[in-house]
């Protein structure tokens, strides 16, 4: 069970994400902070995924979100699902989304953690709306992760 003061800070960041998922056009907006201790990538908070899977761990080595992390560059991928690196979380409700773009969190060259953007309909973006996304993405995630980072 999350504590109360734990829950507002996700709550804050819900916000943020709901924000952003607004601004670009997209159904879903999680942020994953990066835990050194056990190599996992925690979900924080997400606009669109269940609640309930807020505070999950995926390995670094699992999934799309854990190749993101580990390659620490951008991923774009269509039917996630059908990608040989899907991992499902379990309660996510991740199931329905056909469209699946992660950016990393980095700081001076070291991973701190993912966010992720998916979308119900199946889209092809465009480089300059990827471009646009990852401004954008980037312009919230000093406050996400500030907020995510601190507990």
């Amino acid at each position: 069970m999350r504590s109360k003061s734990v829950l507002k800070e996700q709550m804050e960041v819900y916000n943020d994400l709901h924000n952003l998922a607004d601004e670009i056009g997209v159904d879903v907006v999680s942020v994953y902070y990066f835990s050194k201790v056990d190599k996992s990538l925690v979900l924080f908070a997400s606009y669109g995924l269940d609640m309930d899977s807020w505070g999950s761990r995926i390995n670094i080595d699992k999934g799309l979100v854990g190749k993101c992390a580990r390659e620490m560059k951008p991923l774009s991928v269509k039917n996630p699902m059908n990608h040989p690196d899907f991992y499902y979380l379990p309660g996510s409700g991740e199931e329905k989304y056909k469209t699946f773009i992660s950016f990393p969190i980095t700081e001076k060259g070291e991973l701190l953690g993912v966010l992720v953007i998916q979308t119900i309909e199946m889209r092809s973006f465009r480089f300059e709306e990827i471009s646009k996304m990852y401004d954008i993405a980037y312009k919230h995630i000093p406050y996400i992760y500030s907020k995510a980072h601190d507990l």
